[in-house]
């Protein structure tokens, strides 16, 4: 499974070195499914997902390290070929980063 982002608009709120991280964006997967269920010949099918991300973000004021950790559930929108997270269309994860701004 390959994953290709879009786009993704973030937005931080608050003030000081403790904000929120909101977020919406896109991105398209494709995946092998069955292409006939009479045998093993598989074809590649390309699914939109939208998701949103919810964060907390930790940086001094002047800048330099950051450190980011966000939840980012999102939802197939092909449901008709998509079996998932447990049998639904809906993905979940998190994720945890770091880095430096200039």
């Amino acid at each position: 499974m390959r994953f290709v982002p879009v786009g993704e608009i973030n937005l931080l709120t608050g003030q000081g070195r403790h904000r929120a991280e909101l977020g919406r964006g896109s991105l398209i997967y494709d995946r092998k499914s069955p292409a006939d269920d009479r045998d093993d010949r598989y074809s590649r099918r390309l699914n939109p997902v939208v998701f949103s991300r919810i964060g907390y973000h930790f940086q001094q004021p002047e800048g330099g390290l950051f450190v980011r950790a966000g939840f980012t559930p999102g939802i197939a929108l092909d449901r008709s070929n998509y079996v998932g997270w447990r049998g639904s269309a809906i993905f979940w994860w998190a994720g945890i980063g770091m880095g430096k701004s200039f």
